[in-house]
């Protein structure tokens, strides 16, 4: 469990575990309105918090007449914005149950894969850099000049890399006013960024500003034209479920593109390759796959393979941040040890 799921869970916030579970719940009393109502007023009395507040919104706004994926629109911060999209889209073609049952499937998937790498990495350089820097300035401010007065007693003078070490000592010293506010506010932001984005992903399930990434969208999408070919309803219907939940930006202006192109007629490997939703090849896939009379196949195996594509790619940048951040640290150790070794390796070779 990552660093803010478990804040999150212990707040009794919305996060994936409890966004699961209800989407269980939800898919075995989907058609049964009485049992819907008792199931979300029972859940709302077994928790506490913002959890149990949302889930008597949401019970309220049934009780008054709105729809399921109404309410569950209306219902702040309950269920990611794809899911909801999801949601409305089965919701007309009778595979409502189901589409919860495989949305809390991906979220478990999701939960069990662990999103607080980079978190860990965060953490491990935030206590690297606490422990590190006050040794580093306690030996570059105490120990360095009285070894370089010692050397000047001997009438010798100091290696090149424990001299760097001065220069860098003397640097800080005469310009330490200059770093200290960019350093305090350049990591403070960055501490913040990194909490809000990380519990954006837990509630949400997309990063902070996914609405400038217009392909972070595109599996959900896919998934969603997969239930409309499957059930034979037209696809515009899923793109406007799909753009009521986008937030504003670069992706919900090519949404917009892309329900045009649909609109038109054209086709929609064509109209995805247009927009640059999916590369030239990603295209060719569902294209020969549209022809062979498989389109729901193919679209639902392409969305799975987006998210295989980029679960990798997450895992081999958290893996180049933690090797550089490994590398970083120990060249730092390499250059304060070196410093402080040498010149006594001098001196014992020079009076031997």
């Amino acid at each position: 469990m990552s660093l803010t799921r478990r804040w999150l869970y212990f707040r009794n916030r919305s996060e994936p575990l409890r966004q699961a579970t209800l989407l269980l719940l939800l898919s075995g009393a989907a058609g049964r309105g009485e049992n819907l109502l008792q199931i979300i007023k029972a859940q709302s009395r077994a928790t506490r918090g913002e959890w149990s507040a949302q889930l008597s919104q949401l019970a309220a706004l049934l009780e008054s007449g709105h729809p399921l994926t109404t309410a569950l629109a209306l219902t702040e911060d309950l269920l990611p914005p794809g899911i909801t999209a999801a949601i409305s889209a089965a919701e007309s073609t009778g595979c409502l149950p189901a589409v919860m049952r495989d949305e809390a499937d991906r979220l478990i998937t999701r939960m069990n894969a662990g999103t607080g790498h980079i978190q860990g990495l965060m953490v491990t350089a935030c206590g690297t850099l606490t422990v590190f820097f006050p040794l580093a300035t306690f030996l570059m401010v105490f120990c360095i000049p009285k070894l370089a007065s010692v050397f000047e007693g001997f009438g010798l003078q100091l290696p090149a890399i424990t001299l760097s070490l001065l220069d860098t000592a003397d640097f800080i010293g005469n310009y330490w006013y200059y770093l200290v506010l960019p350093l305090v506010c350049g990591s403070g932001w960055g501490a913040w960024y990194q909490w809000r984005d990380a519990r954006h992903r837990q509630i949400h399930g997309s990063p902070l500003l996914a609405g400038l990434s217009p392909r972070h969208w595109v599996p959900g999408l896919l998934r969603m034209f997969s239930i409309s070919a499957a059930a034979g309803k037209p696809l515009t219907l899923c793109m406007n479920a799909a753009i009521q939940q986008l937030p504003a930006g670069r992706a919900a202006d090519r949404m917009l593109k892309l329900r045009e192109l649909l609109e038109r007629g054209e086709p929609v490997p064509a109209a995805l390759e247009r927009t640059r939703l999916l590369s030239r090849r990603d295209a060719a896939f569902l294209r020969s796959a549209t022809t062979a009379g498989h389109p729901d196949w193919a679209l639902r195996q392409l969305a799975e393979h987006l998210d295989n594509r980029r679960a990798q790619r997450q895992q081999r940048h958290s893996l180049i941040i933690a090797c550089s951040l490994q590398i970083f640290v120990g060249l730092i150790v390499l250059w304060f040890s070196l410093a402080f070794f040498m010149p006594l390796i001098k001196l014992i070779s020079v009076y031997e």
